[in-house]
């Protein structure tokens, strides 16, 4: 089989065996219960697992927050908006290939049908891949729409201007949506067209409106706040964003002011199980590769990310079974405020 031909074939298997869906709730922003919270029935992990309790270890050695008037800051310090405002990134791969995870909501009726999605990254399906890609973006303009559902009073429209590597592989929109309501957050939205036809069961969503993916990228709160989209239990699959707080000793920005923020992933095993086992009845012959692929893309992952004073996302480091999958590292940056100043 040529090479074009299996890359095909793996991305069908994605496409056909990967996504599933299930009848949409809404979605909500839950504080993730704290260990004294837990019961006592505690769920066993395998080592290639994120523990929850690993988390809650670190608490024990993060710094306070500082008191914001004391210190004269300002969410925003941390996170530039401005329009003209651009990062330019590089993305090392690293010893275990990374992986992908987004949940996607596409309109049916007046109710939505959400997907889960995890998946790998196109380019590195090729045997001669680079290990080194590019990702540029810059803030387009303000909008107080940000997708199909959300209208936060603050908004940007990113534009993506190099993507080697697929981070918004299909994309037709890319917002970052601002609530200052309670604590600072910034959620990312994503919009595809409706003929983006693999990311969703055909015949499943009305095909003249947009689908949107949507998670939380940045927040300010007290040091070791967890939050999720949808998880309620610390057990349940999806993902957790963890605020740990300042952090000076940032890889690559040492001594830059910075505040660390930790996503962790967890996808669903059970349904991988369940795909396996139907993909084995349809196709018996079934290769032993297929295994493995779907054992590749139920591991869980974490991603740390560093958001330096000024300068937004500096870092990011991905990780699965304890071994670096991908690096990111700001190589440019433009702040259209700091050649005003000048």
């Amino acid at each position: 089989m040529r090479t074009g031909e299996k890359i095909i074939s793996v991305l069908l298997l994605i496409i056909i065996a990967l996504l599933f869906y299930v009848n949409y709730k809404g979605i909500e922003i839950n504080r993730v219960p704290s260990q004294n919270e837990q019961s006592e029935k505690k769920k066993s992990e395998e080592n290639s697992e994120i523990s929850r309790d690993q988390i809650l270890k670190e608490k024990k050695t993060t710094k306070q927050l500082p008191n914001k008037k004391q210190a004269g800051e300002k969410p925003d310090d941390y996170f530039p908006t401005a329009v003209g405002t651009r990062w330019k990134y590089e993305i090392e791969i690293g010893e275990h290939e990374p992986l992908r995870y987004q949940t996607t909501f596409w309109p049916k009726g007046e109710k939505e049908v959400c997907m889960v999605t995890t998946g790998r990254f196109a380019p590195l399906l090729e045997k001669n891949h680079s290990p080194v890609f590019n990702l540029e973006l810059a803030v387009e303009r303000t909008t107080s729409n940000q997708g199909p559902k959300l209208k936060y009073r603050r908004g940007v429209e990113l534009k993506i201007m190099q993507d080697d590597l697929g981070i918004f592989e299909n994309h037709e929109e890319v917002f970052w949506a601002i609530s200052e309501s309670g604590i600072f957050r910034v959620e990312e939205v994503v919009t595809y067209s409706p003929s983006t036809y693999h990311l969703s069961p055909l015949d499943v969503w009305d095909t003249d409106k947009k689908g949107y993916s949507r998670r939380i990228f940045f927040f300010i709160d007290e040091p070791f706040t967890m939050l999720s989209m949808g998880i309620k239990d610390p057990d349940d699959s999806g993902e957790i964003v963890v605020f740990f707080g300042p952090d000076n000793k940032c890889p690559s920005f040492k001594n830059e002011p910075c505040l660390q923020i930790l996503r962790c992933v967890y996808p669903e095993k059970k349904n991988m199980e369940e795909i396996l086992e139907m993909h084995k009845k349809q196709h018996p012959e079934t290769p032993q590769e297929i295994k493995k692929d779907l054992d590749l893309l139920a591991k869980s992952f974490a991603e740390r990310m560093w958001f330096a004073k000024g300068k937004g996302l500096v870092k990011l480091v991905q990780s699965v079974d304890d071994k670096i999958s991908m690096e990111w590292t700001l190589k440019e940056f433009f702040s259209p405020q700091e050649t005003n100043e000048k």
